[in-house]
């Protein structure tokens, strides 16, 4: 019997963007990928910001919930806002 897998879904998390990107801004961004799992991808463009991870099991979706949480609880500490708006 072959593998079978669910449709894959998205998610992401964005930083809001600004008409200036300034070097803090860069620096602290740069700084998020030392805040999620290594199975979770980090795509990171001026002040973008994408956060996604293929999802294969019940543990995969814990995993990249608790990526997203420690996320927004970096965002706080930063005090950087994330636009759901642009997810």
């Amino acid at each position: 019997m072959g593998r079978r897998y669910s449709q894959r879904k998205e998610a992401c998390v964005i930083i809001n963007q600004s008409d200036q990107i300034n070097l803090t801004d860069v620096l602290f961004i740069n700084d998020m990928r030392s805040v999620v799992l290594d199975n979770t991808t980090l795509a990171l463009f001026a002040d973008d910001a994408k956060c996604f991870r293929t999802i294969r099991s019940p543990l995969d979706c814990a995993q990249f919930q608790r990526d997203i949480d420690t996320l927004v609880e970096w965002s706080y500490a930063w005090k950087l806002a994330f636009n759901f708006d642009k997810c």
